[in-house]
């Protein structure tokens, strides 16, 4: 049965001011692991002491590739691979990437290339290299989905799918579907739901049925759950454990 982590920046209002505390306060609701989305100048040092003391598993770290320059790529990425080694953190994704809104195969093949070099460098660095979908992947180019030419292209033992479940609603796919077509690729699975405007909500309180999509989930690969919401009705820290609290309903946890 997949683990259910949090993404940090569900609690960016304290991990911003106070990453320490929010690793602590992920663990005080109840998640065994967590991911994060950058570490506010904290040392690794100091983020590795405190999962050490509170037992918690970090799964991954999403680090934005600067796409305005990719010559700095490799160093950048280098930064990453050290910081996430000290830490032990597994895995490093891509959490998105500019694609255009009419996009076109040269814009495809663009992709392709830069998240090639950069799981390259992850991967040689014996960690796992992910990739994070948002809508703009769920397009068509050429009678096929973006994400799928990317997944075709890239073979899994560079790059795993971190698949966005909300944002595959979103696009109007459904994403059993995905799941089905991915299984063997899905090492982690972005949990997320959407109100009535659009707006993220609390899991199981808008619109997005996940009982096909969680039965999918239990036959593929997918290793861990992850909690997303970045708008809030509640605090950050209420919202995350309601969530929790809806895994917890169906003993998935």
């Amino acid at each position: 049965m997949p683990k259910v982590a949090l993404q940090l920046s569900t609690l960016q209002d304290v991990a911003r001011m106070d990453l320490l505390g929010a690793i602590e306060l992920a663990a005080k609701i109840g998640y065994p692991a967590i991911e994060f989305s950058g570490y506010y100048g904290v040392k690794p040092s100091a983020v590795r002491r405190r999962l050490e003391e509170l037992q918690l598993e970090a799964v991954g770290n999403h680090v934005p590739i600067d796409w305005g320059n990719l010559k700095s790529l490799g160093k950048d990425m280098e930064r990453e691979i050290q910081y996430a080694l000290e830490i032990g953190i597994p895995r490093i994704i891509a959490p998105w990437a500019p694609l255009q809104e009419k996009p076109t195969m040269d814009d495809v093949r663009h992709l392709v290339r830069v998240l090639e070099r950069a799981a390259l460098q992850v991967r040689a660095a014996g960690l796992q290299f992910g990739y994070h979908n948002h809508v703009s992947e769920l397009v068509h180019v050429n009678g096929k989905l973006i994400l799928d030419h990317v997944l075709e292209r890239i073979p899994a033992e560079l790059m795993f799918l971190e698949l966005d479940v909300g944002w595959v609603y979103m696009a109007g796919l459904q994403a059993a579907d995905l799941i089905n077509r991915y299984a063997s690729r899905l090492e982690l699975m972005h949990i997320r739901d959407f109100g009535t405007q659009r707006t993220d909500t609390v899991i199981g309180e808008g619109v997005i049925n996940f009982d096909p999509l969680l039965r999918a989930a239990a036959e593929a690969d997918v290793q861990y759950y992850v909690v997303c919401q970045e708008q809030f009705e509640l605090t950050s820290v209420d919202s995350a454990r309601l969530s929790l609290q809806f895994f917890q309903d169906r003993n998935l946890v």
